[in-house]
């Protein structure tokens, strides 16, 4: 009798460490195209402000085959936050996404999972200027995180975030590293190039700030041909930009005409001003 109980308890414990394991490996692989679409509708909801936004996002927790899934849905809530006009309200599930990653083993998953939490926590110490210094190894760590990850459509992104961080802290060479760095990865990995917007105006101020006329004028220039891609806000910053470089270049006419022709593509034009030559933020900091 004891040998049989023997064997019982060691086919149970067998049992249960196939059944960890199993687990394991479901959380730790590819996410499947299913939940892929769940979460890109959560992140279209998101980005239009939907008010059904928040019901979503808990329908899909509760609805989570798994842990890993539950806080891919989760820490969509704090993006929802950081969107919203109470940024603060997504700290709680940024710093819990954080922990449940930080306890689980490496995988494709579990880092993405993870740089997009470091990203949008970067993102909003970023939008208040708080710790630049965090914030730049924040986004670091999400790229590192990303590489390491099947999201690599994420990697321009988040490098571009980085290139801000650096121009706010006025170091233009590690900034124009990230803009470059983050061109170059939309084109390797073949994404759209109308991604190489914000990245050409990036580089064209910095460029500008440096008094390198000709390689910021060919930015500006690289800018322009994808004026039809940029919202209309966009369409504003970036001719306030271009005429502000015309203006600094004591070519006023052309300032001019960048200036007041461009009332055609954005209504908002006039209501902007030219900037220092040194002044402005290239973008928001972009969500993956």
């Amino acid at each position: 009798m004891k040998a049989y109980l023997k064997y019982v308890v060691l086919a149970k414990l067998g049992l249960c460490l196939l059944l960890m394991a199993a687990c394991r490996r479901s959380e730790s692989t590819a996410m499947p195209d299913a939940e892929q679409h769940l979460l890109q509708q959560l992140e279209d909801s998101i980005g239009a402000k939907s008010p059904q936004a928040r019901q979503m996002i808990l329908k899909a927790m509760a609805a989570a085959p798994d842990s890993i899934s539950y806080y891919e849905c989760y820490v969509r809530m704090g993006k929802m936050y950081c969107l919203s006009a109470t940024p603060d309200s997504m700290v709680p599930y940024l710093e819990r996404t954080i922990d449940f990653a930080q306890r689980q083993p490496s995988s494709s998953r579990r880092n993405a999972l993870l740089a997009y939490a470091y990203n949008c926590k970067a993102v909003n110490l970023h939008n208040f200027h708080k710790d630049p210094d965090e914030v730049i190894r924040l986004y670091s760590r999400a790229d590192s995180l990303l590489g390491a990850s099947s999201l690599q459509n994420q990697r321009p992104l988040v490098c571009a975030n980085l290139a801000d961080a650096y121009l706010f802290k006025n170091r233009l060479v590690e900034a124009a590293s990230w803009y470059r760095r983050a061109l170059f990865l939309v084109d390797s990995l073949k994404l759209p190039k109308q991604d190489n917007v914000t990245l050409y105006l990036g580089l064209a101020s910095i460029y500008q700030q440096l008094d390198d006329w000709n390689t910021a004028l060919r930015y500006y220039q690289q800018t322009e041909a994808c004026m039809k891609s940029m919202s209309v806000s966009m369409q504003a910053y970036f001719l306030n930009n271009y005429g502000n470089y015309y203006y600094y270049a004591k070519d006023y006419k052309a300032s001019l005409e960048k200036v007041v022709g461009g009332t055609s593509h954005a209504g908002q034009l006039r209501h902007v001003r030219l900037q220092d030559k040194h002044g402005g933020r290239v973008s928001e900091p972009r969500q993956a």
